[in-house]
């Protein structure tokens, strides 16, 4: 008979596991329902909890109230991210060796995003902030 071996994790482990399920979850719920709503309507035409929610952060960026090509872009790919977090979740918990270059490949990707985001409206003066 063959005895699986228990896989106990280190605190280190153990926190960079909770971020990415809090990461993902974010990934696939807020930002992915933003992706729907923007390719559905706008925030400020729409009469969803969503919609007022983005509202209410459109107040802060005007860019979430509308149909922002550079936002839902870059939203777009944060819900791939949080498809590749699915797979880092699992591999943390299976102390995967492929873990590590993964996590590079979803922090790079956080960080672009971000800058991309931001930078872009700082660039032109900070119009909608």
């Amino acid at each position: 008979m063959s005895e699986e071996k228990e896989i106990i994790l280190s605190l280190n482990e153990k926190i960079t596991f909770l971020w990415n399920v809090l990461n993902t979850f974010t990934h696939l719920t807020i930002e992915l329902s933003y992706i729907y709503l923007s390719l559905t309507t706008t925030a400020s035409r729409s009469n969803s909890y969503l919609g007022h929610i983005y509202r209410i952060y459109g107040r802060l960026d005007k860019r979430w109230a509308i149909k922002d090509p550079n936002i839902i872009s870059i939203k777009l790919i944060t819900v791939f991210i949080g498809l590749l977090g699915l797979f880092q979740i699992y591999g943390i918990s299976i102390r995967a060796p492929w873990r590590h270059p993964l996590q590079i490949i979803i922090c790079t990707a956080e960080i672009y995003g971000n800058i991309m985001i931001f930078t872009p409206e700082w660039l032109n003066g900070s119009l909608n902030l």
